[in-house]
């Protein structure tokens, strides 16, 4: 029994998750980033450096493959440019660009102001099974053991 409880409330949180992804995503859309790509400039910014791409993939736990792919499109938008190392020819360093900062004010804005009050309301006004197994499980899981 204890292992169905442990099962459900895992599929809850993976489909809370999906579901928190999806407003995001949605919230996002207007700006032309996703969720990761986001997180991708909010390293950079928090850094206030240069990275090279080794670095970015090591603070990301990103494969070298998802970063190239990732810098790729953000520099399309021109969110970030990349710089050949003055050391190393080798070695990309990637930079932050004006747009980049301009972009994470902007989301950073609607995110923190009422959007994650949106996405709260949103997950739980719908009022679907996943709240409430996970509240159910957490009321279970936190009562005392009988034994």
């Amino acid at each position: 029994m204890e292992l169905h409880r442990e099962e459900s409330l895992s599929q809850a949180i993976y489909f809370l998750s999906l579901e928190i992804q999806n407003v995001l995503d949605r919230m996002l859309k207007p700006y032309s980033v996703t969720m990761e790509q986001l997180y991708l400039l909010k390293v950079l910014s928090k850094e206030d450096t240069e990275l090279t791409q080794r670095e970015i993939c090591q603070k990301t736990s990103k494969t070298p493959a998802n970063i190239t792919r990732f810098i790729d499109r953000l520099e399309s938008k021109l969110f970030v440019t990349r710089q050949s190392s003055p050391k190393d020819r080798r070695v990309c360093i990637v930079v932050l660009a004006r747009q980049g900062r301009s972009l994470l004010q902007e989301v950073d804005i609607v995110l923190n102001g009422d959007g994650i009050c949106d996405i709260c309301n949103h997950t739980i006004s719908r009022g679907d099974r996943t709240e409430r197994t996970i509240l159910d499980n957490n009321r279970i899981m936190c009562r005392p053991n009988p034994w």
